[in-house]
């Protein structure tokens, strides 16, 4: 038997995907969050993208169906149908312009994860080396590590990893495809291990998702030369103007996110976290619509 307002619409019915999504959109997790943490934050952004995506898509299905009331003025009801109207035009045009928007905020999230990853896994690693060398310093020395003071060996240890990070620097990420990002990966280890590369499908969509972004970015949307030279499968027509769709978002989005779950992977398994990323079906981690 329902309990009481079961039977009503609203937020006691929310199930706890939905709860959640509702509480991130209405405050997103990052606001509170302290920087520095890379990962977390690609979760949140991967989720905002499509969150917001499906939103508004959604809304714009549910705009192209309505009909022009009857009742009311005719300047209310001309302005009805015009929404009506452009809502089906977009749907129509299969929300391009949504799909480049979904398709730079993906490629922007992979590279403020590497960018921000490297720093932080750096320091990570370096407070954890030093923190390991002084303790083995005090264990072989335990006399003199008697006589220091209180919080010594902390700063000591402090100090080391201050030294091991000083002359890091970031390497920006370049080119097309996964080496764009292993690249600065693999300057903290985090680059592919052996025997664990990129499958080439999953490595061509995110090619494909790099030469299409720098083309919105950078020419208006129009493919230039490069553009039809670096393009990996298939033809890039010069000159023409690009229209990104949902199967290539759906595609494209499954590649960013399958890749950063196996980035977060590599990281946990620095630590001995083992954590099961299986990217032969790397196709399952996109976007539903």
């Amino acid at each position: 038997m329902d309990e009481p307002g079961a039977a009503e619409v609203g937020y006691g019915r929310v199930g706890e995907l939905a709860r959640k999504e509702l509480a991130e959109a209405a405050r997103d997790p990052r606001i509170d969050r302290p920087a520095g943490t890379p990962i977390p934050d690609f979760n949140d952004a991967f989720a905002e993208i499509g969150r917001a995506r499906r939103a508004a898509i959604l809304a714009l299905h549910r705009t192209a169906q309505a009909e022009a009331p009857s009742e009311g003025t005719l300047d209310e009801r001309q302005a009805l149908w015009e929404q009506s109207e452009l809502a089906r035009a977009e749907s129509e045009a299969d929300f391009a312009w949504l799909n480049a928007a979904t398709l730079w905020g993906l490629h922007s999230s992979l590279d403020a994860l590497v960018e921000q990853n490297s720093p932080a896994v750096a320091n990570l690693v370096s407070r954890i080396r030093a923190q390991d060398l002084v303790n083995q310093a005090a264990a072989e020395q335990p006399e003199l590590a008697a006589q220091l003071p209180d919080g010594a060996l902390e700063q000591i240890a402090q100090a080391a990893a201050a030294v091991m990070t000083k002359d890091f620097k970031v390497i920006k990420p370049r080119g097309n495809g996964a080496v764009r990002w292993e690249g600065p990966l693999g300057t903290v280890g985090l680059d592919a291990p052996e025997g664990r590369l990129i499958p080439p499908a999953m490595d061509q969509a995110l090619a494909e998702l790099c030469i299409l972004r720098d083309v919105l970015s950078h020419r208006g949307g129009r493919v230039d030369q490069k553009a039809a030279d670096d393009w990996p499968c298939g033809t890039l027509e010069v000159g023409s103007f690009v229209r990104v769709s949902q199967n290539q978002v759906r595609r494209y989005s499954a590649a960013v996110g399958a890749f950063g779950a196996e980035i977060s992977r590599r990281l946990l398994a620095r630590f001995s976290v083992p954590v099961d990323v299986n990217l032969g079906n790397w196709e399952q981690h996109g976007f539903l619509i």
